[in-house]
């Protein structure tokens, strides 16, 4: 069937009502391409243009692999040095971190999991839909219904369409655990001053005064760990995921 010219906009409005899959990363990407406007030669006049950005895009990852890199070095420092401080000043807590840090550890990759999880179903989800729209505003452009022009902008309204719906998600997400995430961050000024504490005590070699903030970091980590675990099951039930 033909497409008419105005008629890119309804199939915009239809492809549009497809999933709206969370992706909760404080940065969102869709994995879209540049239109390919094939003429009669069958040749496209932005291969250069994808290749520019997919270039650019491999770089960004590669950005976001070395900083992720990077804190994980600085937090496995970090830990280090906290059980080491247990060690000299609270041995008979040692056990209790080592266990709390494997917690720790396990509910954030069950964390990373269902994000990585929903950012591949939306990024899949999403070029299912452009192909759908490229298909029908190809159809219109070869059959003269529509323009060049016209193909562009239809393909960039959906991609940028697309983008501020998952920002949109993302911060409903955000909304539904307000109470956690203030919890969160006034426990995480509690851990700022407890850290401050502890190295005040270490200095001046006060052993009281170094148990007594490790104690308090202690139980604050297992607040902190409660909190991943509240915002996992959040997360699975704003999901329709099971846990």
């Amino acid at each position: 069937m033909a497409l008419k010219g105005e008629d890119y906009m309804k199939i915009l409005m239809r492809i549009l009502v497809a999933t709206l899959l969370l992706v909760i990363v404080f940065a969102i990407s869709v994995n879209a391409e540049e239109p390919e406007i094939s003429d009669d030669k069958g040749q496209s006049r932005f291969v250069a243009a994808r290749e520019e950005m997919l270039a650019q895009r491999e770089a960004k990852a590669e950005e976001r692999e070395a900083t992720a890199e990077a804190r994980a070095v600085k937090v496995q420092e970090r830990k280090e040095v906290l059980l080491s401080t247990v060690e000299a000043y609270s041995p008979d807590m040692t056990d209790d971190f080592e266990s709390a840090f494997t917690d720790h550890g396990a509910v954030h990759e069950a964390l990373q999991a269902i994000k990585t999880s929903a950012v591949e179903a939306f990024r899949s989800d999403t070029q299912e839909e452009i192909i759908v729209l490229k298909e029908a505003l190809q159809e219109g452009y070869n059959e003269g219904n529509i323009t060049k022009e016209e193909f562009r902008i239809g393909l960039k309204e959906f991609k940028e369409t697309v983008k501020v719906t998952a920002v949109e998600e993302r911060d409903a997400f955000k909304a539904s655990i307000e109470d956690l995430l203030v919890a969160e961050k006034e426990a995480k000024e509690v851990r700022t001053s407890l850290r401050t504490a502890l190295k005040v005590a270490v200095e001046a070699n006060d052993s009281e005064a170094a148990v007594d903030a490790l104690e308090g970091l202690y139980d604050n980590f297992l607040d902190h760990i409660q909190f991943d675990y509240d915002k996992l099951e959040a997360l699975n039930n704003y999901l329709g995921y099971s846990l």
